[in-house]
């Protein structure tokens, strides 16, 4: 075979790939947003996200999903980096959505009393989801800039911290459920806030490690 036939082969096979590529990127951006229940026509008000261009390019044979726009989704929703590159697979969970509880950041005891409703759920990927997680909304400031009000933090009670890890915990001094930097000084386990201007506590439990977080900006 002489190397211009190579070459066209190989162009071929590479251009085969490529469209495979941006054909399973659009398969898992429409199956995502179905599965959110997020619309199109509502997703940049929501996220900052372009939904017009986003569902031109998912449904046109044509396109391609480029990596600016899936760079935005994983990190607007704060999804492994290659969440749309995977190729779905009918029977396995690898890179799907299951679903969790979500409470409000001091409703952990009558949550685990099933005092309140946990109907309430967010969906997140599988490669977080363990049968104990669960999500917290986040209030205050005292872990500002790492958190703000209003985000959706993923815990799970059954993975032990380590020093440098953000939990949610149980505060004595505050008798209140919060989230805190785990820290380990002097052998000890203490309990910082992000911001300064609040106190650290050196006697709590945690409750859960943070496994990540969801934003809306």
């Amino acid at each position: 075979m002489n190397s211009s036939k190579r070459n066209q082969r190989r162009y071929i096979n590479s251009g085969a790939m490529k469209s495979r590529h941006h054909e399973i990127r659009k398969e898992n951006i429409r199956r995502f947003m179905r599965d959110r229940g997020l619309r199109y026509k509502t997703l940049k008000a929501e996220t900052g996200i372009d939904g017009n261009y986003l569902n031109r390019i998912v449904n046109q044979e044509s396109a391609g999903v480029g990596d600016r726009i899936v760079n935005q989704l994983v990190t607007f929703f704060n999804l492994p980096s290659d969440f749309f590159d995977r190729e779905y697979n009918p029977n396995s969970n690898n890179g799907e959505l299951r679903s969790i509880p979500l409470i409000l950041q001091g409703d952990y005891n009558n949550y685990m009393d099933g005092i309140i409703e946990t109907e309430r759920l967010i969906s997140i990927s599988s490669d977080l989801w363990t049968p104990v997680a669960f999500a917290v909304i986040y209030e205050g400031d005292a872990m500002s800039p790492e958190l703000i009000t209003g985000d959706q933090v993923i815990v799970d009670p059954d993975i032990n911290p380590s020093s440098g890890d953000i939990v949610y915990c149980y505060i004595d001094k505050l008798d209140a459920h919060v989230f805190r930097f785990f820290v380990i000084e002097a052998g000890k386990p203490v309990f910082k806030p992000s911001n300064t201007i609040y106190d650290i506590a050196t006697a709590g439990k945690v409750v859960a490690v943070a496994q990540g977080f969801t934003r809306r900006l």
